[in-house]
C-alpha cells in the first residue's frame, strides 16, 4: 500500500483520502461548494486500529471490506488522491 495515503474523517459523516488533513480539507471544500473558512470542524486522522476495524460497505453484491482494504483497493485502481473516501449519508 502506497503508504503516504490517509484517511481523514472531516465532519461526522465523511471521510476523504490524501497525503494530508489540508488537501483533503480542500478537496472536500471544493466538492460541497463551502469555503474552507467557513468549514468548522477539525480534520481527524485514522489511525490503523480504526482503518482495520471500520467497514467499507459496497453497493451491488460486492463483499464488504476494512477501510484499509478498499484505500489499498483505490491505490491499486490508480484513483487520484485527494478524493472522497465515503459517508455515512449515502
Amino acid at each position: 500500500m502506497e503508504n503516504n495515503i490517509k484517511i481523514f474523517r472531516l465532519d461526522d459523516y465523511t471521510w476523504y483520502a490524501g497525503r494530508n488533513a489540508e488537501e483533503c480539507y480542500k478537496q472536500y471544500s471544493k466538492d460541497v461548494g463551502i469555503p474552507v473558512e467557513e468549514l468548522t470542524d477539525c480534520p481527524e486522522i485514522l489511525t490503523q486500529e480504526q482503518m482495520d476495524n471500520l467497514t467499507f460497505f459496497k453497493e451491488g453484491g460486492e463483499k464488504d471490506c476494512s477501510f484499509a482494504e478498499h484505500l489499498e483497493e483505490l491505490i491499486g485502481e490508480g484513483v487520484e488522491f485527494p478524493c472522497f473516501f465515503a459517508s455515512t449519508e449515502y
